[in-house]
């Protein structure tokens, strides 16, 4: 769809603080904060991912996947 102006583009986040998330148990919740990850983003972190990607900064970002998840890795 990118001939037609439409870019497609995803969001990977890694742990993100919610209500959700605080109701994980507290060792898996502390094992995702240790490491070499920077613990858990917030929801703004998160949007502020998903607002580059929808803006004009992004006008060249087509098929991309930008994982936001602290320096965790990805499997």
């Amino acid at each position: 769809v990118a001939p037609f102006g439409v870019r497609v583009n995803v969001v990977a986040p890694g742990p993100v603080d919610t209500p959700m998330a605080h109701r994980t148990e507290i060792g898996l919740r502390s094992s995702a904060v240790g490491g070499a990850g920077t613990g858990y983003a917030t929801a703004d972190e998160i949007a502020d991912s998903i607002l580059y990607l929808g803006g004009p900064s992004a006008s060249n970002v087509v098929g991309a996947v930008l994982i936001s998840n602290g320096g965790r890795s990805t499997f």
